[in-house]
């Protein structure tokens, strides 16, 4: 798809430089303080150009958060594919959640703060489509409880533990600052796995 340019035009404009950008403002001010003017001035457009793309603010937000939810969907997808026991698709799966997380902070940023801002109906519709995602982690873990990998702990609290865990390193992740998406992943889950205490107190 392409679109007139301007002389001013200082990036390229597609539907998927729109979203990353719109994603990292959204990070910054919130949906609701957030503008479509501001989303164009990041390209040196007018606020015409964004809506040969996107209808509305609301649109563009959507698209947020089904790309980011749709990256969790991929991730777990390529993990169950494998030729492995439950419980190491389990480990697997909470590693490739905290890399997606890890390597799209803003989008899940977004998707964290900002998806109570989409209509009711959109909402639950992703809100189902999560839903399924994490009955596949129940399920996994507790074929791991069964086969005496994983603590025989409530499956639903267990997972909501491990992937909230995993969840929140898009409010401190830093690529400068932290390993690579792909070891602070695995690093983040062997702690949760593992645990941090390496003696007993006295």
């Amino acid at each position: 798809m392409t679109t007139n340019t301007n002389k001013n035009q200082t990036k390229p404009l597609t539907a998927e430089c729109i979203i990353n950008s719109a994603a990292l403002l959204f990070k910054e001010k919130g949906f609701r303080n957030a503008t479509l003017e501001e989303i164009a001035e990041s390209f040196g457009v007018t606020r015409q150009a964004i809506y040969y793309y996107f209808e509305s603010k609301h649109e563009i937000l959507f698209s947020i958060i089904n790309n980011t939810f749709e990256k969790f969907i991929s991730a777990v997808t390529e993990v169950l594919s494998q030729d492995i026991p439950p419980h190491e698709k389990f480990i697997r799966a909470a590693v490739a959640h905290a890399k997606v997380v890890a390597e799209n902070a803003s989008f899940v940023a977004v998707w964290q703060e900002e998806r109570k801002q989409l209509p009711r109906e959109i909402a639950k519709r992703l809100h189902d489509g999560f839903i399924n995602y994490h009955k596949i982690m129940f399920y996994l873990y507790q074929q791991g409880v069964k086969s005496g990998h994983f603590q025989d702990a409530d499956a639903k609290i267990a997972v909501y533990t491990i992937l909230g865990a995993c969840q929140w390193c898009y409010f401190w992740y830093q690529d400068k600052k932290f390993p690579e998406p792909g070891q602070m992943s695995a690093q983040v889950v062997d702690l949760i796995a593992k645990g941090f205490v390496k003696k007993q107190f006295q």
